[in-house]
C-alpha cells in the first residue's frame, strides 16, 4: 500500500493553491529527518505544525508530529521526555477524524520505539503487544509492517532472545517480500546486528558485505556511517573471541581490535541514536587494549552518559555510566569514575526490573572504594606552575590534584579556573559551574576574572541566574553587573540594549577591547553598521597602540564599513593593510575572483556561487531554481575568513572556490528565476543566445554537466542499449529574469531567439506565469521526455 499517496495528492492541491511553501514541507521534512539534518528540521517543525493547524487538515498533523517524534526519538534517542507527546500522539492520531491516516499506524510504531528509549528490557512485553494488536489491521503490503516488525524485534532483543528475534525478523521479512515490496536497509542493518548479537559474526559481516553496495529503499547519506559503525561492532567482536578462545591467538586479537578502532567512524559524526552502539565498540576494543582508554575516550563516554541522562534514556543511562565507570577505572581516573557511578544511581530506580543493574552498580562502587587518590605531586600553592612542565596533558589525572589544590587554596581565583578549565575537557560543565557560583558568591570582590567563565556556562534560556549574577556583582564590581546584562540583552536579540551596557563597563575599563567585540558583534546583528564602524575603528587603534597586530582588527572593521557603505573607511583601511586601493569615498565594486557565500536560514543552509567586489563584498552570480530563494545579482557583505579549508589534492585545489558567511545584503537585485530545460543547441546558436539574453540584463545558471542526455525523437523505434541510441546532448539552466521586465516580454523574448532551432527548449513554468502558449511546451516535455 502506497501511504503516501494522500501526501502526494494533498502536496498537488496545496501547490495549486499557491501554497508551495507548505506543500514543500511535506516532502522537505521526512528528507532532513532521515538525513539527521537536525538544526534544520528542528528549525521547520512550528511552521510545519501551524501550517497543518491552518488548513485544518487533522491528517497533515499527523503527519509531521509523526516525523517530529521520528527526529526525537530515530536521531536523538529521546526516552522519558518525548513519552508526553508520543502520547498524545497516539491519541490524536485515532481520533475518528485522524484514525484512517496511514501515518495513524506511525504512532503505534513511536509509543513501542519510545518505550523502548525509556527502558528496552523493563517495557518489552508491552511493546511486543502493541505491534501485535497493530500488525493484525494492516497486511505486509504496508510499509508500516516493516517498521512494527523491527520493534518487535528489538523488543526481544532486549528480552536476551537475538535469536528469536532473527527467525522473528526473517520469517516477516518474507512476508514482506512475497507481498511485492522491497526490503530497507535498517531492516538489513538489525538482521545484521541480531546475527552478531547470536554470536554469529562471520555471517553478520558477510551480510554486511553483501548489502552494503545495494540499492535499497530508504536509502540515505549517513548510512556509510551506519555501515561502519556496525562493521567496528562485529570486528571488535571477533577480536573479543580470538582473545577469549581456549586457543587464544594474542597476536591476532589485538590485530581484529585494532581494525576494529580504525573502523570505529569519529565521535562527532555521531547522532545520539549511534551512542550506544559506539559506546559498546569502545568498550570492547578499549578494555583490552588500554592504548586506546585514554581521557578523550573518556570524553566521549561522558557525553553519551549525559545525553542520555537529559532525555531520560533510563536503560542506557545506566549501561553506558557502567561502561564509562569501568573504563575511568582502568584509567585510574577516580573523579570520572565517582561520576559514572551517581549518573547510573540516579536513573536505577527508574528500570522497571533492574535486571542485574543493581549487582553491577554495587561492584563498581566497591572497586572504587578501593581505589586509592591521586596525591599531590607538589604543594597546593605550586601546582599551577607544575602543570605545563609535564608532557602529555592529561585532563583527568590534573582535575583531581586541582580540585584537592583548590580544598587548600579556595580563594585563589587562577587556581578555580584551572580547575574549571580540566572539569570542562572532561565534560563535567555542572561540576565546574557548580564551583564558579560558589567563588562568586563567597569572594565577589574578587570575581572579575571568574565572571566571564561562570557566564559562559549558563544556559542561553536561563535569565534567571544572568540576573542572579548581575545582582551579586553591583556593589562590589558594578561594571560586571554591566557585563552580565549586556550578555542578557544579546540572549534576547535586545541589540541596541547591548550598547547602553557596555558604554558604562568602558567608563570603568577604558581599554576593554573583548567588551568593544561584543558590542560591534551586536551592532553588526542589529544593523547599527555606523556604531560597528567606530568601535571596530577603536579596537584597531587599540591595537595599534598596544604593539598587537591591527591585522584581525582591520580586516572586522572591513565588513562594519562595508556593510555601512562607508567607502572611505574601506578604502582608508585597505590601505593600510596594504592593499592596493585609490583613497577616496567612490563605491569599491572591483570584480575579482570567483568564490561561494552561505546562508542558514528557514532551517537550510544554502550556497551560491559569487563574484567578489571588494575586501569583504561580492554580487552573487547563480540563479537559484524556482522556489528558492532567488539572490542574483544581489550585492552581499561576506565575512572574509574561508569556512573551509583547501583540499589537498591538487586537482581537487584547481576546482575548489572558497567559501565564506553572507553578512548583510547592500542591494537586491530583484530576479525572479525560472527553469528552462531540452536538448543542447550547436555552440554558436548557444552563445548568440546568452550573449543576447546578458546584453538585455538577464542571468543565466547552467546546471547540467555534459553528461546530460535527453531522448532523440529521431531514434525512437531503436532498442535502449543500441550503440546509436544514446539520445541527445541536453542542457537545462536557471534563467533570472530581471526587475522590470514583465514575464510575458520574457516569454516572447525566448521564444525570438529560439526561433528556427533544430530542437526546441522548454520554459513551461514561465510560460505558464505568462499567459502564453503552455500546450507547446507539454510537447515539448513529452516530444523529448524532459520529465
Amino acid at each position: 500500500m502506497d501511504i503516501w499517496a494522500w501526501v502526494e495528492k494533498l502536496h498537488e492541491e496545496l501547490t495549486d493553491a499557491g501554497q508551495e511553501r507548505t506543500a514543500d514541507l511535506f516532502y522537505r521534512i521526512p528528507d532532513l529527518v532521515c538525513e539527521e539534518e537536525s538544526a534544520q528540521a528542528e528549525a521547520l517543525f512550528p511552521e510545519a505544525l501551524a501550517a497543518a493547524r491552518s488548513i485544518r487538515n487533522p491528517w497533515a498533523e499527523v503527519f509531521f508530529r509523526h516525523w517530529q517524534l521520528r527526529h526525537r526519538l530515530g536521531t536523538l534517542a529521546e526516552g522519558e521526555t518525548a513519552l508526553p507527546e508520543a502520547v498524545s500522539l497516539l491519541e490524536f492520531a485515532h481520533r475518528e477524524d485522524c484514525a484512517a491516516c496511514p501515518q495513524s499506524i506511525c504512532a503505534t510504531q513511536n509509543i513501542a520505539s519510545c518505550y523502548g528509549c525509556v527502558d528496552g528490557p523493563g517495557w518489552a512485553e508491552e511493546r511486543k503487544a502493541v505491534c501485535r494488536e497493530t500488525m493484525t489491521r494492516i497486511t505486509p503490503a504496508w510499509s508500516c509492517y516493516a517498521c512494527l516488525s523491527l520493534e518487535y524485534a528489538l523488543a526481544l532483543k532486549d528480552e536476551g532472545r537475538p535469536e528469536e528475534a532473527l527467525t522473528y525478523l526473517d520469517r516477516r521479512g518474507e512476508e514482506i517480500r512475497q507481498a511485492g515490496e522491497e526490503l530497507s536497509r535498517v531492516f538489513f542493518m538489525t538482521r545484521i546486528d541480531l546475527l552478531r548479537l547470536s554470536g554469529r559474526l562471520a555471517e553478520a559481516l558477510a551480510e554486511l558485505v553483501r548489502i552494503e553496495p545495494l540499492d535499497l529503499p530508504g536509502d540515505t547519506d549517513v548510512d556509510a556511517r551506519n555501515t561502519a559503525l556496525a562493521r567496528a561492532l562485529i570486528v571488535a567482536g571477533m577480536g573479543r573471541a580470538a582473545g577469549e578462545a581456549a586457543s587464544a591467538d594474542t597476536e591476532a586479537a589485538e590485530a581484529l581490535l585494532r581494525k576494529a578502532w580504525d573502523i570505529l567512524p569519529e565521535w562527532r559524526s555521531l547522532s545520539p541514536a549511534c551512542h550506544a552502539q559506539w559506546t559498546e565498540a569502545a568498550d570492547i576494543i578499549a578494555s583490552r587494549l588500554p592504548e586506546y582508554n585514554t581521557w578523550h575516550l573518556g570524553s566521549s563516554m561522558q557525553h553519551a552518559l549525559d545525553h542520555a541522562h537529559a532525555v531520560k534514556a533510563h536503560r542506557r543511562a545506566v549501561e553506558v555510566g557502567e561502561r564509562h565507570a569501568r573504563l575511568a577505572m582502568a584509567r585510574g581516573a577516580r573523579h570520572t569514575t565517582e561520576r559514572a557511578l551517581d549518573r547510573m544511581r540516579e536513573h536505577l530506580p527508574l528500570l522497571r526490573a533492574p535486571l542485574q543493574a543493581d549487582r553491577l552498580l554495587a561492584a563498581r562502587q566497591a572497586e572504587l572504594e578501593a581505589m586509592s587518590s591521586l596525591p599531590l605531586p607538589v604543594a597546593a600553592g605550586e601546582l599551577l606552575q607544575f602543570l605545563p612542565t609535564q608532557g602529555e596533558r592529561d585532563p583527568e589525572r590534573e582535575v583531581e590534584w586541582l580540585l584537592a589544590a583548590f580544598a587548600a587554596r579556595p580563594d585563589d581565583a587562577a587556581l578555580l579556573l584551572q580547575t574549571c578549565e580540566a572539569l570542562r575537557a572532561c565534560e563535567a560543565h555542572p561540576e565546574a559551574a557548580g564551583l564558579l557560583w560558589a567563588f562568586v558568591e563567597a569572594y565577589p570582590a574578587r570575581s572579575e576574572s571568574v565572571v566571564p567563565e561562570l557566564i559562559s556556562l549558563i544556559r542561553r534560556e536561563d535569565e534567571a541566574s544572568l540576573l542572579r549574577l548581575a545582582a551579586l556583582m553591583e556593589p562590589h564590581l558594578p561594571f560586571l553587573a554591566d557585563w552580565c546584562r549586556a550578555h542578557l540583552a544579546y540572549r534576547r536579540e535586545a541589540w541596541s540594549e547591548v550598547g547602553g551596557h557596555i558604554e558604562r563597563l568602558l567608563a570603568h575599563l577604558p581599554r576593554a577591547k573583548g567588551a568593544r567585540r561584543f558590542w560591534a558583534s551586536a551592532a553588526m546583528q542589529g544593523k547599527d553598521f555606523a556604531t560597528a564602524v567606530r568601535v571596530r575603528r577603536e579596537l584597531a587603534a587599540l591595537a595599534q597602540e598596544e604593539g598587537e597586530d591591527p591585522h584581525t582588527e582591520r580586516w572586522a572593521l572591513l565588513v562594519a564599513a562595508s556593510a555601512a557603505e562607508d567607502w572611505t573607511t574601506v578604502r582608508a583601511t585597505c590601505i593600510d593593510m596594504g592593499f592596493d586601493v585609490e583613497p577616496g569615498d567612490a563605491v569599491l565594486d572591483d570584480p575579482g575572483e570567483w568564490i561561494r557565500l552561505r546562508w542558514f536560514e528557514d532551517g537550510n543552509t544554502v550556497e551560491e556561487v559569487a563574484e567578489r567586489t571588494g575586501p569583504a563584498t561580492a554580487r552573487v552570480l547563480a540563479v537559484a531554481r524556482p522556489g528558492e530563494v532567488q539572490r542574483v545579482r544581489d550585492w552581499v557583505v561576506f565575512e572574509p575568513s574561508p569556512l573551509e579549508e583547501e583540499p589537498e589534492d591538487e586537482e581537487e585545489r584547481a576546482q575548489f572556490l572558497p567559501v565564506y558567511q553572507a553578512v548583510h545584503t547592500l542591494e537586491r537585485g530583484g530576479y525572479s528565476g525560472w527553469f528552462v530545460d531540452g536538448p543542447a543547441p550547436e555552440y554558436s546558436l548557444w552563445e548568440n543566445f546568452r550573449d543576447a539574453l546578458n546584453a538585455r540584463g538577464y542571468a543565466l545558471w547552467v546546471r547540467s554537466s555534459d553528461e546530460y542526455r535527453v531522448h532523440d525523437p529521431a531514434q525512437a523505434g531503436a532498442p535502449e542499449d543500441e550503440e546509436d541510441n544514446k539520445g541527445l546532448p541536453g542542457i537545462f539552466f536557471s534563467l533570472g529574469v530581471p526587475p522590470g521586465v514583465s514575464l510575458a516580454d520574457a516569454d516572447a523574448l525566448l521564444l525570438s531567439l529560439t526561433e528556427g532551432w533544430p530542437h526546441p527548449l522548454s520554459w513551461i513554468g514561465l510560460a505558464a506565469a505568462a499567459g502564453g502558449n503552455v500546450r507547446r511546451h507539454e510537447d515539448i516535455i513529452a516530444k523529448y521526455r524532459l520529465e
